[in-house]
């Protein structure tokens, strides 16, 4: 007598603890729904409370798809058996993920399903319990039954499925808290359906869509939010690494596409922004967001930080050896990927979870490095101008000048060495330049302030001015000349300013010696920076052309800004890249 390859017990034990989750196995079943080409889809959780918890009694999906007929319902509930097994043309490829799925969650499946133009519904049902008991030993042939009423609105007029999951035992979390999970996991993974108009309901109230990449703004829950800046798009053709029958079908490669954001600058002003009751709503505060999501024919697969991200190698090294950080929340980026290269993305049969090839994972680090970088360059500024705007900010309420100490001492010292002698015309000239700065850089301080600034330009003939406001255009300076009373206007926001107080506050604070000289020398840096784009300036002056002098002043102080942010940015990264990642 031979031996069954099974022991119905103990392998329906071992299968129960599958690598599934709970929401994974909600969304085979989803999976399962948009291949039947349903509309709607909807998701029903009964619950009873006990205490604090809520536990779930039944969970019901309803769709309005094509329904199936007698013989795939006689085997839809059938360990290992598929309609689709290896088909590459959709979402599913196994098609065994649904009872794996259920019975991860719960111990009895019942299925209803209907096709256009069969007037009955057919039913059949898997019961674990019975099946230990061997009252069940084979699943029952479809027989007519009637839809329950209660569950009528879950399913379509002509067609559709109706899915029963009771005997709930594996409940770790609150109902709650998993229904709300549901519907953030249900709107990122299947975001792209339900911009195609596929509508999925859990207890009567659709889904929001979540982008990672913060770009469409469709049918999410905040759809008048600014939309982040799309980066272009990379794709590149990768091997398949299958056999031979998949690659008389698709070919030798498959293609793989990059999408790369980074968020509004509104979003991320402070550091800390992340943890903002803004930022939880959008759902930017969680972990997933300092990572990756990874499409497999529109359905997201993995979402997060990639594993073994920090062991990766590349081409270069020194641009590409970092780790994913709180940081990293800021930009997002969407890798899509076709059926046909799922064994480069090692894709489990749960659809949740990728893990790309190594040589794959170290050519994706490769190509996402560059942006990343300038994507992390362009936040850190951004929190630096914040944080120089707050000084300022708090210093103004203080009634403090809000000026540089050095600046008194600068102003000195350029007096003392000025030949020069007051005439009437400084008279005249200052009263122009309290004008001047009254109508322009004073106009936004309170009135104590700006007589504060007043007293010091009536004392003495040069008077630096920090403008924590900014004003529009690469300039970093403007200058009011009248005769023998300047003043110097510093644009507080110009990426050199920015960089110079925070090397100043890094010297401040250093203890460590070395530490110290490494921060002087980029003092240093900087300054050269200044000159050497004044110098570039001036070489690109046209000798022959003979312009009023307000004019070239102007030109100069515009192209040398311009040209000073442009060095300072390339500074910046080039002393990221030589850091220690």
């Amino acid at each position: 007598m031979g031996v069954g390859f099974f022991e119905n017990g103990n392998a329906l034990d071992s299968l129960r603890n599958s690598e599934f989750d709970t929401y994974s196995a909600y969304g085979e079943v989803i999976d399962n729904s948009i291949q039947a080409e349903a509309n709607t889809i909807n998701l029903k959780f009964e619950t009873t409370s006990t205490g604090q918890r809520k536990l779930i009694d039944l969970l019901a999906f309803g769709d309005d798809g094509l329904g199936m007929n007698s013989d795939v319902l006689a085997s839809c509930l059938k360990l290992g058996w598929s309609s689709r097994f290896n088909d590459r043309s959709g979402i599913g490829r196994f098609g065994v993920g649904m009872v794996l799925g259920a019975i991860h969650e719960c111990k009895r499946v019942e299925v209803y399903s209907k096709q256009k133009n069969d007037p009955n519904w057919l039913y059949t049902y898997i019961d674990l319990d019975e099946v230990e008991e061997n009252s069940m030993t084979e699943i029952p042939t479809p027989s007519k039954k009637e839809l329950p009423k209660k569950y009528t609105q879950l399913v379509g007029t002509e067609s559709g499925t109706l899915i029963l999951w009771t005997k709930y035992d594996k409940q770790i979390d609150g109902a709650d808290k998993i229904m709300s999970e549901t519907h953030n996991y249900i709107g990122r993974t299947f975001r792209k359906f339900i911009w195609k108009d596929i509508n999925i309901l859990i207890n009567d109230e659709e889904v929001k869509a979540h982008d990672p990449l913060f770009v469409t703004k469709y049918k999410t829950e905040f759809p008048d939010d600014i939309p982040a800046k799309e980066y272009e798009e990379f794709k590149f053709p990768w091997p398949i690494r299958d056999d031979t029958k998949l690659k008389e079908k698709f070919g030798d490669m498959g293609e793989i596409t990059i999408r790369m954001s980074i968020l509004p600058e509104e979003y991320r002003l402070t550091q800390g922004s992340g943890n903002s009751a803004f930022a939880k709503e959008r759902k930017i505060a969680s972990d997933i967001q300092e990572g990756i999501s990874i499409m497999r024919e529109n359905r997201e697969v993995f979402c997060g930080r990639v594993p073994y991200w920090s062991s990766v190698k590349t081409g270069n090294s020194n641009q590409n050896t970092w780790k994913f950080e709180d940081k990293d929340r800021w930009w997002g980026c969407e890798i899509s990927f076709g059926a046909e290269l799922d064994n480069s993305f090692e894709t489990k049969i749960i659809k949740r979870g990728a893990k790309p090839e190594p040589e794959l994972l170290s050519a994706i680090k490769e190509m996402i490095s560059g942006t990343r970088n300038t994507v992390s360059e362009e936040v850190s500024l951004v929190y630096k101008r914040s944080k120089a705007e707050k000084e300022a900010a708090e210093a103004e309420e203080a009634g403090n000048l809000s000026r540089h100490a050095g600046h008194g001492k600068s102003e000195i010292a350029a007096a003392k060495g000025t030949s020069s002698k007051k005439s009437k015309l400084d008279e005249e000239a200052l009263n122009k330049t309290i004008k001047s700065f009254e109508e322009g850089t004073g106009s936004h301080l309170e009135a104590s302030q700006k007589q504060r600034y007043i007293e010091l330009f009536k004392k003495q003939p040069y008077t630096i001015v920090d403008d924590h406001k900014g004003w529009r255009g690469g300039t970093f300076w403007e200058v009011i000349d009248e005769g023998a009373h300047i003043l110097l206007q510093y644009n507080l926001k110009h990426d050199f300013f920015v960089e110079l107080r925070a090397l100043e506050d890094l010297i401040a604070k250093e203890t460590d010696l070395e530490k110290l000289k490494t921060h002087s020398d980029q003092f240093t840096g900087l300054v050269n920076l200044l000159l050497i784009s004044f110098a570039c300036t001036q070489s690109k002056f046209d000798k022959s052309q003979s312009l009023p002098v307000e004019e070239i002043i102007d030109d100069t102080n515009v192209q040398w800004g311009q040209m000073l942010k442009s060095y300072v940015k390339s500074w910046v990264r080039e002393k990221g890249n030589n850091s220690d990642g």
